[in-house]
């Protein structure tokens, strides 16, 4: 393969001189540097709703765009232009049109609420996208027409590998607009980074920590940064709000939490009803499991589990409340899975005001209808006996959610349609994954077709297993569990990655279908076991590998030898609470400190699925040791892999480099040529061992002043002000 000199950054001035060159040599084809553009008489919509052909498009024109953040359309303008040649170039027919562009050009995926490219992992390594999903037939992107986002489906996509001239452009801000009246993006000037792209004929892989998760779609699988987005905390404590609203998102809670409700309806009564008040309390998608607790302003209204049945009326007879409050239940059945259909709520509708009627079902959707009784205190004791503060009441609940298909009743050949289903309570995470991507009214909606079952039966077992955790802090536990309240506002890719993060799991999208694989030590019948030899599917040497190999050891700026866990604890009400290994000057601690020069190198990181400290500890043991051993290989083999998947392990043997491991893989990518290039990450079976051994439970410090003393009054000024 000879060196090819390639212009790769042309910058035109508003008279189309040429204000700025660059060009690269490298080993490789021409499809390796690259970066997104379009064809020639791509149609761009002007500000003005007028539209330009894209090769006219000159420095300070003003073209529609669209805001990310506030999903408002805005003028922005043009102020650079970039014309290169390319050759990796797909025509996209959709519902509404076609446009021509590079492999790697995002759009607006309305279905997901994120960018999409038929090359997702290499969008993302390019322009620094944190999501993307694979562009597929069947996607959904956004077309403007009449100045309104409509769904746009693809048709079809089909690759054109012959050299054309290409079309881009820089704009002021947004960095979003209209190709053929299709939403995309150029993110910013992508050319300012080229040469950072441009290593030699093998992509060099950037050392960062590893993730114990990974981008749950596309056949290319990154290796994203273990922490799942933002910090969670706030989300935690959001779940436990109580809200007015009917047109609020509705949770879906897998597993068991303590949730705040959305009142949807509040209603004083009439005609002799007058001194009740009554509410609908929404809890969440159903049907669910039931509720155990009831809180109202922060008071335990006293129920146990298994006195609130789906329909049944249910008067509080002690307590606070004793006489003065009713409940009904109602599980959100909506007559699938044979649950039958949703009662309505007789207690709502004997209000008097016949504003709830038969009609009003809530079908699908968990709700607890209220009736609080107020009476006027006629004495000081009755006053005071008032249970009610004059608001109304915010309810709260501890939830036994979702009801979902158990995950290890799967076989292979699973046909049974998502409605179908025998559903049952469950802490599973693999069952939970499996629920969100199937559901079509919360979910991705896919089909049975969809699926590689086979594996999936294989980690939903494996979750199940029971974990001993070493000392007398821990009791025995499911290896892993999911507890979350998930927010159906949140885009699917965010709320997939919280979802296969619970499980290590590794979900790439190959051959057509979904499969699943945990990431463990080795042993692919035992997630709990360290074994000393992993168990490999096929051994690469100096035979499969085609030219040079990459390799990047540890990175100093992401190595940790603290993690502090944030995660939910039931024992205190389902706050969040933290825990951090290794404890403060303890064997480990030490080990670490000196093997790192005495530099305390702190990370933090949410796991908002999780109420077991447990099991919070053993996820930042994981993620610590991880970031402590960051090998990563990159290398183009022949057919001989063509079997490999992601998630697989490897031994990899190069004699010239002394390298014999064991590595997972984590990318694939197959080009026409037919070679494969491989992206694998170090594997070490002694990162996965039940290490929770030397824990420290951090507790928020507050430096309150003592109640029982007055402090004296400082730094006062007198003032002569006249008003």
């Amino acid at each position: 393969m000879t060196k090819q000199k390639i212009y790769n950054k042309i910058v035109y001035d508003k008279d189309m001189n040429i204000i700025e060159e660059d060009s690269f040599m490298y080993d490789g084809p021409v499809a390796q540097c690259k970066f997104i553009c379009f064809a020639a008489d791509t149609k761009v919509l002007m500000a003005d709703d007028t539209e330009k052909n894209i090769q006219d498009i000159v420095v300070d024109d003003v073209v529609k765009s669209w805001n990310q953040k506030t999903k408002e359309l805005e003028p922005a303008r043009v102020i650079k232009l970039m014309r290169p040649l390319h050759d990796d170039i797909i025509e996209i027919e959709w519902e509404h049109g076609k446009t021509t562009n590079t492999f790697d050009h995002p759009f607006w995926d309305q279905e997901n609420e994120c960018w999409m490219s038929y090359k997702p992992t290499l969008t993302m390594d390019r322009y620094k996208f944190k999501e993307m999903m694979p562009m597929i037939v069947g996607s959904v992107g956004t077309f403007l027409k009449d100045n309104q986002p409509v769904k746009s489906k693809i048709i079809s996509i089909t690759e054109q590998r012959k050299e054309i001239q290409t079309y881009i452009f820089q704009l002021d801000k947004n960095n979003t607009f209209f190709a053929n009246g299709h939403l995309t993006h150029n993110k910013g000037n992508p050319l300012e980074k080229i040469k950072d792209a441009i290593v030699g004929g093998i992509k060099k892989l950037v050392g960062k920590v590893v993730s114990i998760i990974t981008s749950p779609f596309g056949v290319n699988v990154d290796i994203p940064d273990y922490d799942i987005g933002v910090d969670q905390t706030a989300a935690i404590e959001g779940a436990l709000v109580t809200k007015d609203s009917a047109v609020a998102n509705i949770p879906v809670i897998y597993g068991k939490r303590m949730v705040g409700t959305t009142r949807v309806y509040v209603e004083s009564g009439s005609g002799g009803n007058e001194q009740y008040l009554y509410v609908a309390h929404v809890i969440g998608e159903g049907p669910i499991n039931g509720v155990t607790k009831v809180m109202l302003d922060d008071n335990d209204v006293g129920i146990t589990s298994g006195q609130l049945t789906h329909g049944s009326q249910f008067n509080v007879t002690s307590g606070k409340y004793s006489g003065r409050l009713t409940l009904q239940f109602f599980d959100g059945r909506n007559n699938k899975n044979g649950s039958g259909a949703q009662l309505h709520s007789d207690l709502l509708a004997s209000s008097g005001n016949n504003t709830w009627g038969a009609e009003h079902r809530l079908e699908g959707v968990a709700y607890i209808a209220a009736r609080y009784q107020w009476k006027e205190g006629t004495t000081p004791e009755e006053v005071k006996a008032n249970p009610y503060l004059g608001n109304v009441p915010s309810m709260i609940c501890e939830v036994e959610g979702k009801k979902i298909f158990d995950a290890k009743t799967l076989t292979a050949s699973h046909s049974t349609a998502y409605d179908d289903e025998t559903i049952s309570y469950s802490t599973n995470p693999v069952s939970c994954l499996l629920d969100y991507m199937r559901n079509p009214v919360y979910g991705k909606g896919l089909t049975n077709d969809d699926f590689s079952y086979a594996s999936w039966d294989t980690a939903a077992h494996l979750c199940e297993q029971t974990v001993s955790y070493p000392g007398t802090n821990y009791s025995d536990t499911d290896a892993f569990s999911t507890n979350y309240v998930l927010d159906t506002g949140t885009s699917l890719m965010s709320n997939t990655k919280i979802l296969c993060a619970a499980f290590r799991g590794i979900m790439p999208y190959q051959g057509g279908k979904y499969h699943l694989v945990i990431e463990h030590g080795g042993d692919n019948t035992d997630v709990v076991a360290t074994p000393s030899s992993p168990t490999t599917v096929m051994t690469v040497n100096n035979d499969h590998i085609i030219g040079g190999m990459s390799i990047d050891g540890e990175n100093k700026l992401n190595k940790v030898n603290r993690v502090i866990v944030t995660y939910v604890n039931p024992i205190e009400d389902y706050q969040p609470d933290q825990v951090a290994f290794p404890a403060t000057d303890s064997a480990v601690d030490k080990q670490f400190m000196a093997e790192d020069n005495n530099t305390r190198l702190e990370s933090r990181i949410s796991v908002p699925f999780c109420t077991s400290k447990a099991q919070a500890e053993q996820y930042g043991v994981v993620f610590l040791k991880k970031s402590r051993t960051q090998k990563l290989i990159s290398f183009q083999t022949n057919l001989a892999t063509s079997n490999l998947g992601v998630g697989d392990l490897i031994r990899v043997q190069n004699e010239h480099l002394s390298l014999d491991g064991v590595f997972r893989v984590m990318d694939i990518k197959v080009s026409l040529a037919g070679t494969i290039e491989i992206n694998a990450v170090e594997h070490q079976a002694s990162h996965y061992g039940i290490g929770c051994t030397g824990n420290e439970v951090i507790k928020p410090v507050l430096n309150l002043p003592d109640p029982t003393t007055a402090q004296p009054v400082t730094n006062l000024t007198a003032v002569n002000k006249r008003i």
